[in-house]
């Protein structure tokens, strides 16, 4: 639909918490249903806590990234009543991205971002290391506000088993919460997620770029 969403679209992003809530379909996928369970409540506890407005993404194109900003979506479409409407909520987002990045990286992050075909980011770009980026954003005006950025770490990514679902940045860096909701993740889990049948999410993640 010009102007917005396909309403396909939209059912695969609301098909996330089926995975969830219908019980033939959460015994069908039983591993993948309990991952999608404890990132849907990690989201909507930080939400609940830290107010929609004042949480932002991270989001570089990558396929864990994906994932969360797909649960991301569902769950503020579940939160902000927009399951009967053909709209899915903004999310503010940060792209740190590197010196020289690939054009499909950039292709994808452009259609991920969109409204129409994606999951509406509102991309605020930067280079840098990520204590740089936060320290830039958080200065700015459109991330002067955000106190929680949601990002798609797991236990076996580097630094990851030294974190927690929701873990405070070190005194040097912007007070900001990072929110880790596919903590608990594994590399297998995500390529599930990406092509479960029952979420269809292939229109988009047929475009994920190889890396991770």
């Amino acid at each position: 639909m010009p102007g917005g969403p396909s309403s396909a679209w939209l059912h695969s992003i609301d098909a996330t918490y089926e995975l969830v809530e219908v019980p033939e379909v959460r015994e069908k996928y039983p591993v993948l249903a309990q991952k999608v369970a404890a990132t849907i409540t990690a989201c909507e506890e930080a939400l609940r806590d830290y107010g929609w407005h004042h949480c932002a993404l991270s989001f570089n194109g990558g396929k864990d990234c994906t994932v969360l900003a797909h649960i991301l979506t569902a769950v503020l479409r579940r939160l902000n009543g927009c399951e009967s409407h053909q709209s899915v909520p903004t999310i503010e987002s940060l792209y740190v991205a590197c010196s020289q990045p690939f054009t499909e990286v950039e292709q994808f992050i452009e259609y991920a971002a969109s409204e129409e075909t994606g999951y509406h980011l509102i991309l605020h770009t930067t280079k840098g290391d990520l204590k740089t980026a936060l320290t830039e954003y958080k200065e700015g005006e459109k991330g002067k506000d955000i106190t929680a950025i949601f990002i798609g770490v797991r236990r076996d990514d580097p630094q990851g088993s030294t974190i927690h679902v929701r873990s405070k940045c070190d005194p040097s860096w912007p007070p900001i919460m990072r929110i880790h909701p596919l903590l608990d993740w594994e590399y297998e889990d995500v390529w599930a997620f990406l092509r479960c049948p029952h979420l269809r999410v292939g229109a988009t993640s047929s475009h994920v770029p190889s890396t991770a």
